[in-house]
């Protein structure tokens, strides 16, 4: 008894470990194992605590100074202790512009991990797609191929008995070769893609069905593309217009920097040599201004300057290129769709004709070529199909992408 609880311990266990995972769950454990998002978060960090440290630029400086002397020749000690604090007054706004340049700088990588983390749906999604799309084919192959194989035998058959002629079942035999070769490719791009998920996953047990094709069979994607694309909402918008905030007021800092500043400085010092102690209090207003220093400063305005015209290119570059690529994945996605919805209703007319025919020939109603010839139409109807639906679900999720959405979020209607 306690032998057969172990067994059926085991089969459990060995069956939830083998269990197909959906599509979602796939999706979101491949978002969790992905080393770009991570990356982009730290870097995101970086530019966060860079802001704080700018905003504490108006704040006075304090150093504390600690000295020990000992003098050799005369066996003196001198013990020192100084504390300074300055506090820069004016500086033409050098500071107010840097610090404002370092916030914009933090928004511009928050919209890069925004970008970052949709680039790599958009992949993880494409080598789950890929996955099943190849899956579907092999699957398709496997049975145009069994077909083959059954016609190559009735051919046989049909030869030894007189009633075809050899040049008919060589023409049987070269079908199957070709079949069992096509298969043979089909299994190799399987096996390719299976290895890309699993190096994703960790894994490569998921289910092979098309995720959003009930989704796209509603038309509910007809929503996403109707509403109006407000190219300044796009994070690529976004992340632009922040880096242009950020040359804009790096230029203005270096300009300002050239110019005066105004600091007030407190410092004080107690001394204790000898067993003679002293302190000492000193505060000074000091007023600095720059004479020469090899046109270094003007060198960085002219720096500064010219990645301010870069950033405002970028701009401008990136909302002629968003409103193009937004016309090209609508209409691709419209296309997409349609197609897919069609080629579906296609296959399953076909699936119908191969299937009675399928019948006829087993009850030997038909020929051979008959059976043959649905089942190739049958073959291109499914081949139109899986690449129609994989290129619907692809135009989806790069819809979804541009308007800044996760595809969850344009699935709950969240446009």
């Amino acid at each position: 008894m306690k032998c057969l609880v172990i067994i059926f311990f085991f089969s459990v266990c060995t069956y939830a470990e083998s269990a197909e995972m959906s599509f979602d769950d796939a999706f979101k454990k491949m978002l969790g194992r992905n080393t770009d998002i991570p990356s982009a978060n730290a870097t995101l960090d970086a530019a966060s605590i860079t802001n704080i440290s700018s905003k504490m630029l108006f704040l006075p400086t304090i150093i504390l100074e600690k000295s020990k002397t000992q003098y050799y020749q005369n066996e003196l000690k001198r013990d020192g202790l100084t504390l300074t604090s300055t506090l820069n007054l004016f500086h033409f706004g050098a500071d107010v512009f840097k610090a404002t340049a370092a916030g914009h700088n933090e928004h511009a990588y928050s919209w890069n991990t925004k970008l970052v983390e949709l680039n790599t749906e958009y992949d993880v999604a494409q080598i789950l797609l890929d996955y099943i799309s190849k899956g579907l084919s092999l699957n398709a192959f496997k049975e145009y191929a069994k077909v083959k194989r059954q016609a190559f035998k009735v051919a046989q058959l049909r030869t030894q008995r007189g009633l075809l002629s050899i040049q008919e079942s060589q023409k049987a035999e070269v079908d199957l070769n070709n079949a069992e070769s096509q298969l043979q490719n089909n299994e190799l791009s399987f096996i390719a893609a299976k290895s890309r998920l699993a190096s994703a996953l960790g894994s490569s047990e998921v289910k092979i069905d098309w995720p959003w094709l009930n989704f796209i069979e509603m038309e509910k994607h007809s929503a996403i593309v109707s509403s109006k694309f407000n190219v300044e909402k796009s994070p690529q918008y976004k992340k632009s217009q922040s880096e242009l905030e950020v040359a804009t007021n790096n230029l203005k800092s270096a300009k300002s920097s050239i110019l005066p500043s105004l600091d007030v400085s407190y410092s004080y010092s107690s001394v204790d040599e000898v067993g003679n102690k002293f302190h000492e209090q000193v505060g000074f207003i000091k007023l600095s201004m720059p004479i020469f220093n090899g046109l270094t400063d003007y060198a960085h305005i002219a720096e500064q300057r010219a990645l301010a015209i870069v950033s405002q290119n970028n701009l401008e570059k990136t909302i002629r290129d968003l409103t193009a690529i937004w016309d090209e994945r609508s209409s691709d996605l419209i296309i997409s769709s349609k197609n897919a919805i069609k080629s579906q209703h296609v296959l399953r007319l076909a699936r119908k004709l191969y299937d009675d025919s399928f019948k006829r020939f087993e009850q030997g109603r038909s020929s051979v070529n008959d059976l043959l010839l649905d089942q190739s139409r049958l073959l291109d109807s499914e081949t139109l199909a899986i690449n129609s639906w994989y290129n619907a679900h692809l135009a989806l999720i790069g819809v979804c992408s541009l308007k800044g959405l996760s595809i969850f979020e344009c699935l709950h209607n969240l446009y």
